[in-house]
């Protein structure tokens, strides 16, 4: 028995063999089945429906990632590598798929206020001003404002939040809003580590920093990333979530070997590593 769509396409067949109870199937038989196959036809095609609208909500969400992103070549691919590495977090932290739908879109979207963040500031290369410095902090502010206006299904309702607090310290010293410790959501902790480590591994526009060193525009050689992730266990970052990230690290540096990352700079980290016993 065909199951036909409403254009009187076909999308599906009903098969039935050996009739229970024996004997052929009849005129009531067929009635029944022309029958199910009616509602199975309009619960198929809902059921494509929804998956449609989940396929264009997210590639619009991943298109407005990458505009953002393209505004400075430098950043190409931020927004995808900090959402990949905030979603290795949460598979090695146990966390539930429904968390990890929060975390996905929140990480493709969690730059989306620099949209409003003048190009003089964006594009600067070298060391912001104080001003520039908090005009760039903005960006988080803008992030919230800009996200309220989506209409997120109610799964998504906590994106513009998580989103828009990326850049908060697990000791209460980051922005927007100074939260502090588990104030922060889990999502957004996880965001911020994922965020640090592709900022300190990517070329950017201003040197990169230690606590006693100014270093070049280049990434940061990885065993002094390593050491600011473990560092920063308790006043930047969650410690859990710094601790799942160094153990998932291999598995990061994986991914994008060849691609973003050369393959020296990687093999030789995870090599590092596999000597610390971070790496089985």
């Amino acid at each position: 028995m065909p199951i036909n769509n409403r254009s009187g396409g076909r999308i599906a067949v009903i098969q039935v063999i050996n009739k229970q109870g024996g004997g052929v199937f009849n005129d009531d038989d067929e009635n029944l089945l022309k029958s199910l196959a009616s509602q199975m036809a309009i619960a198929i095609e809902n059921a494509q429906l929804i998956d449609e609208l989940k396929l264009s909500f997210e590639s619009s969400m991943r298109t407005l990632s990458a505009t953002v992103d393209a505004r400075h070549h430098l950043t190409a691919g931020h927004s995808e590598r900090v959402t990949e590495y905030s979603m290795m977090i949460a598979r090695s932290m146990g966390i539930g798929p429904e968390e990890r739908e929060l975390i996905k879109y929140a990480g493709l979207l969690h730059d989306i206020g620099k949209i409003g963040t003048k190009d003089t500031v964006l594009l600067k290369s070298g060391q912001f001003t104080a001003a520039e410095r908090m005009e760039m902090e903005m960006h988080a502010v803008r992030t919230k404002e800009i996200l309220d206006n989506f209409h997120f299904s109610k799964a998504l309702i906590q994106v513009p939040f998580i989103a828009s607090h990326h850049h908060e310290r697990f000791d209460g010293s980051g922005y927007p809003d100074r939260l502090r410790g588990e104030d922060i959501p889990l999502c957004s902790r996880i965001l911020a580590v994922a965020d640090v480590f592709d900022a300190l591994t990517s070329a950017r526009d201003y040197p990169k920093y230690t606590e006693t060193e100014t270093m070049s525009y280049n990434p940061m050689p990885l065993p002094k990333v390593l050491r600011i992730l473990e560092n920063g266990a308790g006043n930047q970052f969650d410690p859990a979530v710094a601790a799942a990230f160094l153990g998932c690290m291999a598995d990061a540096l994986l991914k994008y070997r060849g691609e973003h990352f050369s393959p020296t700079y990687v093999d030789e980290t995870i090599e590092i590593l596999r000597r610390a016993g971070l790496l089985i």
